[in-house]
């Protein structure tokens, strides 16, 4: 399982949305409503990696989810990240994308 597919399920698999799947870079999502009809119109397409409202919640949805169920990756994964000069937003991108590594194993 790759860190994208990864990151997809925990998005449905802690409620920010109801359908995740990757597609090249990005994770497409939608809610249930927009489901039956797979409207590409009303599908999300983003990186939790991306610098945008969108990647940010992402972002910050995975970071809730893997601190609160996976604790002792979550601690190892900030003590291993290469967060050096990143900035607040691209340390936490690190610390998620180690953590996704660990759990796709």
């Amino acid at each position: 399982m790759s860190v994208l597919q990864k990151a997809a399920s925990i998005l449905v698999e802690c409620g920010y949305c109801d359908y995740a799947s990757e597609n090249k870079n990005y994770i497409c999502w939608c809610d249930i409503e927009d489901m039956g009809t797979m409207n590409t119109d009303k599908m999300v397409a983003s990186q939790f990696t991306a610098d945008t409202l969108e990647g940010r919640r992402q972002l910050e949805a995975i970071w809730e989810y893997v601190s609160e169920n996976h604790l002792e990756i979550f601690v190892s994964s900030m003590v291993e990240a290469d967060t050096a000069g990143k900035g607040k937003h691209g340390s936490d991108v690190a610390v998620i994308t180690r953590c996704l590594e660990e759990l796709s194993k």
